[in-house]
């Protein structure tokens, strides 16, 4: 895990202000909990700093390197949504091995990346599931796997 600083970011849509000036600091290694009612603007902020879209105002920082204007493929973050959004006709395997396929890494590498990942969160042994065979912790587990 790397640090994580934004500095007075600001995020509007039209004439809402989503995020006004907002700065925190996460160290590396920390844990960082966002809670909230709905609109809050805890998706917006998860967004900004996966360079999913980009602030209107402020600074991001990751690792000490700024990433405001970076693209989101270069930031090295991934998103898991609540919803899963697992490929229905896919293993557990491929799913996970999606993003890899589109990086083109090769057979070995993917292979060893999904093994690695899958041990790590514990679900090495439903590679081989469809995410309909699987329970609602692990299609979790997965999609996170996946990001």
């Amino acid at each position: 895990m790397a640090s994580l600083e934004l500095r007075n970011v600001v995020k509007r849509y039209k004439s809402q202000t989503v995020l006004d000036n907002l700065s925190l600091s996460v160290a590396d290694g920390e844990t960082l909990v966002l809670f909230g009612p709905s609109g809050a603007g805890k998706t917006v902020l998860l967004r900004l700093v996966a360079g999913v879209i980009d602030p209107d105002e402020g600074k991001i920082f990751i690792g000490g390197e700024d990433m405001t204007d970076l693209d989101a493929e270069f930031r090295g973050v991934g998103m898991a949504f609540q919803n899963f959004a697992l490929f229905p006709h896919m293993t557990a395997f491929d799913n996970i091995a999606t993003p890899l396929q589109a990086k083109r890494s090769s057979q070995s590498a993917m292979k060893a990346g999904v093994e690695s990942v899958a041990k790590l969160l514990k679900i090495g042994h439903v590679l081989s599931h469809k995410p309909r065979a699987l329970s609602n912790g692990q299609k979790q587990r997965t999609a996170l796997a996946r990001a």
